[in-house]
Formats: C-alpha cells, sequence, structure tokens
C-alpha cells in the first residue's frame, strides 16, 4: 500500500475554545494539562457526557487517545490546554 493513502492525523490544541468535530467525527485527547494552581470540577466539559474533573496542576497523557462521543464537543476550562485530533467516530455515547 502507497504512503499516500494512509490518513493525515495532525495533533492540535486548544485553550478554553471549544473543540467541535462536526458530524460522524470525534475528537480524540491526547493530553490535558491543567495550568492552575486548582482543581476544577469542569476542567474539560464535554457536551454529551460527564466532564472532566482535573487537579490542581494536572497533566495528562493518553496513550491511547481518549476518544470523546461522536459528534461531541470539548472545551477546557480557562487555564487548561488538550492535545487533541479529529478524526472519524465510532462511538455515540459516554465518554
Amino acid at each position: 500500500m502507497s504512503n499516500h493513502s494512509l490518513p493525515k492525523v495532525s495533533v492540535q490544541h486548544s485553550v478554553a475554545t471549544e473543540v467541535d468535530p462536526g458530524a460522524g467525527r470525534a475528537v480524540f485527547i491526547t493530553a490535558i494539562i491543567n495550568g492552575t494552581d486548582a482543581p476544577i470540577a469542569a476542567g474539560v466539559a464535554l457536551s454529551a457526557s460527564d466532564d472532566i474533573i482535573l487537579g490542581k496542576n494536572t497533566n495528562i497523557s493518553f496513550d491511547p487517545p481518549l476518544q470523546c462521543a461522536t459528534a461531541e464537543t470539548a472545551t477546557p476550562a480557562t487555564g487548561v490546554t488538550i492535545a487533541y485530533f479529529i478524526a472519524r467516530g465510532t462511538r455515540t455515547t459516554g465518554n
């Protein structure tokens, strides 16, 4: 198989901005960084699942990436950064 047929994936990051994967796609989170000195009850707000709670100065890496539900948005709180990519989703509920 030619390398030209492989999917191209690039990891991006978001700080306090909603990540909307669009219909039929999912957000795959590779890392979450809480750069604040306080715990955050909704460190990453998910539109169709429970929010991700973060302790102060927490850094979490996901290998394999954490797949959010298909079409679910992910919004990091102020002071939180997420590294993510968007790909075709297979799950419809849960996180």
